[in-house]
């Protein structure tokens, strides 16, 4: 299971998640779903909005959305070409309930990633490697952010792996979530926004 979420322009919340069915015995697909809630606990699912049959990945049957903005009247959804390749691909809309055409943004053999916006509409993707489980914090260019830029800092704790990062612009402190290696808890470190490279807590 994997999800990504945003907030719309009515306030509403915006939930696209990996909606995986079991094909047969051995092999479930998955493809992207949306739900919509007001409060942030009663949703209503509203269907498929981006389909694995869809996409034009080239391997596996499994498409997993990691993260969701709206920017320039276009609906985004970043997401996993999952029990494939693990690339990075990105899914886009002129409105939520339904993509039109997907892109392929990095080969990265990747298990889970996280958009970070900074102020002044700047944006980046904080990327867990596969191999390294390293969590490695990338830019994104383009118009609409298809882009990937280079690795700008690599954090890595021993124990620890799958990042994700998330910056509160209100108060200036970057917070980064991970799971331990026992899958027995997780953690949250705090970083100033102007030491995230060296300084978490």
């Amino acid at each position: 299971f994997s999800a990504a979420a945003m907030v719309g322009d009515d306030g509403a919340i915006l939930l696209y998640y990996g909606a995986m069915e079991q094909i047969s015995a051995s092999s479930v697909d998955s493809d992207i779903r949306l739900a919509t809630s007001s409060d942030g606990f009663n949703f209503v699912d509203h269907g498929d909005v981006w389909t694995h049959g869809q996409s034009r990945i080239s391997t596996g049957d499994e498409v997993s959305p990691v993260a969701a903005l709206q920017r320039g009247g276009m609906y985004h959804i970043w997401f996993m070409e999952q029990s494939g390749a693990w690339d990075l691909w990105q899914a886009r809309g002129q409105v939520p309930v339904q993509m039109s055409e997907d892109r392929e943004v990095a080969d990265i053999f990747m298990v889970n990633a996280s958009l970070v916006e900074l102020p002044r509409s700047t944006y980046l993707m904080a990327i867990t490697d596969r191999r390294t489980w390293n969590v490695e914090l990338h830019s994104l260019h383009g118009n609409g952010l298809e882009e990937l830029g280079p690795v700008l800092a690599v954090y890595s704790w021993q124990g620890y792996n799958e990042g994700i990062i998330f910056l509160d612009q209100d108060t200036g402190t970057w917070f980064l979530y991970q799971v331990s290696d026992s899958l027995e808890h997780i953690v949250v470190r705090t970083a100033e926004v102007r030491s995230a490279a060296t300084g978490w807590n």
